[in-house]
């Protein structure tokens, strides 16, 4: 396990813009609205040879509404898990009484930190302007997020934060990553504490609560995952960070092994879940329908799988599972399936064995001459046929539905016909 960094500010300091830049790619949300982070969000960064997890936190501050004292929790939690914190203040704005009651609460617990002034860019950048910050009683690091003025200083201080204390740094197996998805307020922040078997993302009656794409560890039967939750996507976008909210999430689809898709078991599914479902469908990835909350309908699961398989006709057998995040049902059952998809992502089927299976689909006019498997990931199958448009939609979903069957692969099948 990585030695852990926490990066705690108030609300606007720039706090998920740091992460970005220490990560070196955009994995936090940033807006100029203040409190856009309310989850801890993680990342693994590195420095002169030397691998360290990063974790983003909501903003502490004075407000005590409930959703607030949940995101204060988290910060918590981030304090404790974490080896060093980056207390980060804003250079502009100088020290806030918020600023020196997180210094207070640093103090208590004992932390090891180090001060970051951000946002030096827009302040006059000398030391006799800077000195204002000693008064903190700790040396700190001027720096820029968002240009990235003095950031190898700082990941040169975290490094050599980590050397001194001697953390045995592991090296890890390669992560199956997960994504959930899903509208609003249908239970995937509560899905990924149940599988995490803690708190990791605030639950809120409130839709929208998640804002980042929240993302942690886990190990099943011996497997490594990452699993990523994603702010709900929604049927319309009202502002300029709800959009580009939504396009972070859809653009974690392009970037995951498997793909919860988490719906309401009381609303069933709408017709914006199956636009969405339709768009997971045509990439290609792996994906499980968690049909969430069905301990509060009376629809046997039977009935309730041929409702979906009739709502969703361009599906072909897709995984349907049935889980109540609030007491834990079907979760279990859910890690079996996405330990058992884990183990068939890459299949590799011999030539020889694929042209046998193909030669079923030569009828009337229609041949099939050759056939190879041309990529794993996702495993795509080459075909060169006498004639390309011969083949309906509907015998092309018949030829995958014949492939997956016949050669045994649970995951979808991407088919390219070529003229010979």
């Amino acid at each position: 396990m990585n030695f852990k960094v926490a990066i705690v500010g108030r609300p606007n300091v720039g706090k998920s813009t740091l992460f970005n830049r220490l990560l070196g790619v955009k994995k936090a949300f940033t807006d100029k609205t203040p409190g856009t982070t309310r989850d801890r969000n993680y990342g693994e960064a590195q420095w002169d040879g030397v691998s360290f997890s990063l974790i983003d936190t909501g903003g502490i501050s004075d407000d005590e509404k409930d959703l607030s004292l949940k995101i204060k929790k988290q910060i918590d939690f981030a304090i404790i898990e974490a080896e060093l914190v980056l207390f980060l203040l804003d250079g502009k704005d100088g020290i806030l009484p918020q600023d020196l009651d997180i210094l207070k609460l640093l103090r208590k617990k004992n932390k090891k930190f180090l001060v970051v002034i951000n946002k030096i860019d827009k302040t006059p950048y000398n030391q006799e302007d800077l000195s204002y910050f000693y008064k903190l009683g700790a040396p700190f690091v001027p720096i820029s997020a968002i240009s990235g003025i003095n950031i190898n200083t700082l990941l040169d201080e975290i490094i050599g934060e980590i050397r001194n204390v001697k953390y045995e740094i592991k090296d890890e197996k390669e992560k199956i990553k997960i994504a959930i998805l899903g509208r609003p307020n249908v239970g995937k922040s509560s899905i990924l504490n149940r599988i995490l078997k803690k708190e990791r993302a605030i639950v809120d009656v409130a839709p929208g609560t998640t804002r980042d794409a929240v993302s942690d560890s886990f190990i099943f039967r011996e497997s490594n995952f990452l699993i990523i939750d994603t702010p709900g996507i929604r049927r319309k976008v009202n502002t300029k960070l709800e959009a580009g909210l939504v396009a972070s999430a859809k653009r974690n689809i392009e970037n995951v092994d498997i793909v919860l898709f988490v719906t309401d078991a009381i609303d069933g599914i709408v017709s914006q879940e199956k636009r969405i479902l339709n768009e997971i469908d045509g990439k290609y990835v792996p994906f499980i329908i968690v049909i969430n909350k069905y301990d509060l309908v009376d629809t046997k699961m039977a009935d309730y799988k041929n409702y979906i398989k009739n709502t969703l006709p361009f599906l072909d057998e897709p995984y349907i599972l049935f889980t109540s995040a609030l007491t834990g049902m079907g979760i279990k059952g859910l890690l079996k399936e996405i330990h058992g998809i884990s183990k068939s992502l890459m299949p590799s089927i011999k030539t020889s064995e694929l042209n046998r299976v193909v030669a079923e689909f030569n009828r009337g006019s229609f041949k099939v001459y050759y056939a190879t498997q041309t990529s794993q990931k996702p495993p795509t199958f080459t075909l060169w046929v006498n004639d390309p448009d011969f083949i309906s939609n509907d015998w092309m979903k018949f030829i995958r539905r014949r492939l997956r069957k016949k050669l045994d692969i649970s995951i979808p099948i991407r088919i390219l016909l070529r003229k010979s």
